[in-house]
C-alpha cells in the first residue's frame, strides 16, 4: 500500500528474498504472493542474492536437484526484478552475494561456496540477452 501511495520510484527497496521465504516457511509461490512480488519488483534496486528454502536460510549446493523448486522460484523472482529494472532504463542492478556459515544449511548439502557466476549469468542472459555485448549487466 505504501508503494502505491507514494508512486513509482519514490521508495527504493533491497530484496532479501531468502529471509522472506524462511520466515514464512514457504516459497511465496501462490498466485497472490506472485502478484505481490511482481508489484514490488519495480521498486527493488539491490538484491541480497542468497538462495534459501522454507526450512533453511541458504542452500549449500545451488545446482543440487533436491532444491530445484526453491532455485526456480528464486531465479524467477530475480529475473523479474532485472527485467523490470531494464524496462525502467537501468543498466545495472546491484547485488550482494551472500553465503553464511555452514550451520545455515544442512550438513549434507554443504559443498563450500556455491558456483555463483553461473547463477548470475543464467539469470542475466536468459532474461535480457546479456552474454554477448549490449546486454543487461549485473553489478556486483
Amino acid at each position: 500500500r505504501l508503494l502505491k501511495r507514494l508512486g513509482p520510484g519514490r521508495l527504493l527497496l533491497t530484496s532479501d528474498f531468502s529471509h522472506w521465504v524462511i520466515k514464512c516457511e514457504r516459497l511465496l509461490d501462490t498466485p497472490y504472493e506472485k502478484k505481490l512480488l511482481q508489484e514490488i519488483a519495480p521498486s527493488i534496486v539491490h538484491i541480497h542474492a542468497r538462495l534459501g528454502t522454507a526450512q533453511m536460510p541458504q542452500v549449500g549446493d545451488v545446482q543440487g536437484g533436491y532444491n530445484s523448486d526453491a532455485r526456480e522460484c528464486f531465479y524467477s523472482f530475480w529475473e523479474n526484478i532485472w527485467s523490470r529494472r531494464r524496462a525502467a532504463g537501468d543498466q545495472y542492478v546491484t547485488a550482494t552475494l551472500e553465503y553464511g556459515p555452514p550451520e545455515w544449511t544442512h550438513y549434507d548439502q554443504y559443498v563450500g561456496y556455491p558456483p555463483l557466476s553461473p547463477l548470475l549469468t543464467k539469470a542475466s542472459c536468459n532474461v535480457v540477452g546479456g552474454g554477448g555485448g549490449g546486454g543487461f549487466g549485473v553489478c556486483v
